[in-house]
């Protein structure tokens, strides 16, 4: 009693063929119609990646302040509770963002024009989504 069948392209690429167009139409009335206006209704509807993003959350290790803040950046543009320095690190490896100061110690032992001097440290997880969203913050520095 199978509704689909799959044949494997590549490494990550699956064809997916509907057998039984009957039961696939069963299939679909079981679900509702959505109007998909933004990210939530999207998820909702089954697939998230079907709205653009309309803001982002930034996190943020703002120059020698003692904890990180969260900086917003909406379609009104970046909205934040601090100011920031004139220097911006990026981050990738969320356990470097938070181990912060050993971080910064290796960046001094490996470079040795490095400093940390008015510079903020901004984490990031590397996405389509998050590197178009973030690339406007990036640009204030």
């Amino acid at each position: 009693m199978r509704i689909f069948s799959t044949q494997k392209i590549s490494k990550s690429i699956y064809q997916v063929d509907i057998i039984d167009e009957e039961r696939f139409a069963l299939l679909k009335d079981n679900f509702p119609g959505y109007t998909i206006s933004n990210r939530v209704s999207a998820a909702l509807a089954g697939d998230s990646h079907k709205h653009s993003v309309s803001q982002a959350m930034i996190i943020l290790w703002v120059n020698q302040h003692s904890h990180p803040v969260v900086i917003l950046n909406d379609g009104n543009g970046i909205t934040t509770p601090v100011t920031l320095g004139g220097r911006l690190l990026i981050i990738e490896n969320q356990e470097n963002f938070v181990q912060k100061a050993q971080t910064l110690t290796f960046l001094n032992q490996q470079f040795p024009d490095f400093n940390d001097i008015a510079l903020d440290i901004e984490t990031v997880k590397v996405s389509k989504i998050q590197r178009a969203s973030k690339a406007i913050f990036s640009n204030i520095f």
